[in-house]
């Protein structure tokens, strides 16, 4: 085969398809290696294969084109460069699921991958005395099937370990200076790489050792790109996070501010309703009028822990509860906790408490009880929440609760929202499952007053 077309195309021309055929190979097996974990679009597969079709019909073109150039080093360079670079990211387009900028990211972790693959390759080539321009492995004495088998061996292992290393699983929503960072990232990889690169190849031909230096440059410039683009995903999903988190707590602080309004009007109305049923006294029996009274207690706030916030909180689950058939029962020292800003204590409790009344739904009659309890000891807070349970709760690698609902994206915002809110008074969180009792514990180290 090999002599055969070397004898259509003529032996210089054969050498450019061999490159760029190569090439191709490569790029085709870095995007779909590096980014094996990522979302692909639907009947990726058959587009692939088109795009592969497609591919190979430029092979011809391009190796005459790279013939014509072979007196112009640098331009010939660039040119592998930049067709290399533009397929591959035509090709990371064509094949994932994902929004503009992070498939823009994932070029750049995936162009920086193939960089790495060949250019450490080399240098370890050079290192061990071997010209990479001459020879392909440390054994020449092989045929030529098993020097490419080593060759793409070497790389294939590479991809495998950068895609497990620095490629996200699930797709992340950039934010706003996670798009900015992406195009910075991105120009400064592309001037690197593929220019930079491409005109250091003179220095490279002086000798063994300038190319080795070059090379080894080369190979920590793409682990800079790579941890660059996991740290600018990672940056932007807390990014994302604390935006939904504000806004959560914006919403929450519209609740919190009408609760206390709904908890004004019933007082007020139980006040007055208080007055009606003792002016009936006499005019029914005294059981009626016992019954009626207890018929309205629950509406009738004479919760005072010491701060008012909490004494809404407490009053607002106390209702919930009582619909829910569900005891709820509470033991707290407003004053121990008042240090935690009205909202942001509604927030952590609402939570904490909705999540425990969830489970107690779950469970037989008798243990449908749900604790709350709030003390200080030592200048250390201890806020407390705890209920019975079934089933099994798994613990996430933080230690937090991982969300029973099926959509995962969406949801697990209220234990990351007890978290913050946690660490923002410098506390500390800790949830534990034991013989069917769950228990939500922070504790709030406080400096002893004078």
């Amino acid at each position: 085969m090999d002599s055969f077309l070397s004898e259509i195309f003529g032996s210089d021309i054969y050498l450019q398809i061999v490159i760029i055929a190569s090439n191709m190979i490569e790029v085709f097996a870095t995007v779909l290696i590096f980014n094996i974990q990522s979302k692909k679009k639907n009947n990726y597969l058959f587009k692939i294969f088109v795009f592969v079709m497609c591919s190979l019909l430029m092979v011809v073109p391009l190796a005459y084109l790279r013939n014509v150039l072979v007196p112009y080093n640098y331009l010939k360079n660039l040119l592998h460069s930049f067709y290399s670079t533009f397929i591959m990211f035509l090709f990371t387009w064509v094949c994932l699921d994902a929004s503009t900028y992070q498939k823009i990211l994932t070029f750049c972790g995936t162009n920086a991958t193939m960089i790495f693959a060949g250019k450490s390759y080399s240098f370890l080539l050079n290192v061990t005395g071997i010209d990479d321009k001459v020879y392909m492995t440390w054994f020449p004495q092989l045929n030529s099937n098993l020097q490419w088998l080593i060759y793409f061996g070497y790389h294939v292992i590479i991809y495998v370990a950068f895609a497990f290393l620095f490629q996200e699983k699930d797709s992340v929503v950039l934010s706003k200076h996670g798009k900015i960072n992406v195009s910075v990232l991105t120009v400064f990889s592309l001037i690197l790489t593929d220019i930079l690169f491409s005109l250091s190849e003179p220095i490279q031909n002086q000798s063994l050792q300038l190319s080795a230096i070059v090379k080894a440059f080369a190979c920590i410039l793409c682990i800079v790109i790579l941890v660059l683009k996991k740290g600018i995903l990672s940056q932007s999903k807390k990014e994302e996070e604390a935006l939904v988190m504000n806004n959560l707590f914006q919403e929450e602080k519209k609740q919190f501010d009408s609760l206390r309004t709904n908890i004004d009007v019933i007082n007020s109305k139980c006040h007055d309703l208080r007055h009606q049923l003792n002016s009936l006294e006499g005019k029914v029996t005294s059981r009626e009028l016992d019954e009626l009274k207890e018929a309205t207690r629950i509406y009738d706030s004479t919760i005072k822990t010491g701060y008012d916030a909490l004494d809404a909180i407490i009053y607002e689950k106390q209702l919930v509860c009582e619909k829910e058939n569900i005891r709820f029962t509470c033991l707290c020292d407003g004053k121990a906790i008042s240090f935690i800003d009205e909202v942001h204590l509604y927030a952590l409790l609402t939570n904490a408490i909705s999540n425990a009344i969830e489970a107690s739904k779950r469970v037989v009659s008798d243990k449908r009880i749900v604790d709350l309890t709030i003390r200080e000891n030592h200048s250390i807070v201890f806020l407390e929440v705890s209920n019975y349970y079934e089933g099994d709760i798994r613990l996430d690698a933080d230690g937090l609760p991982m969300s029973t609902k099926t959509d995962g994206s969406n949801h697990g915002y209220g234990t990351k929202s007890i978290s913050y809110i946690v660490s923002q008074y410098g506390g500390e969180l800790n949830y534990s499952a034991k013989d069917n009792i769950f228990r939500l514990l922070a504790y709030f180290p406080r400096e002893k007053k004078a």
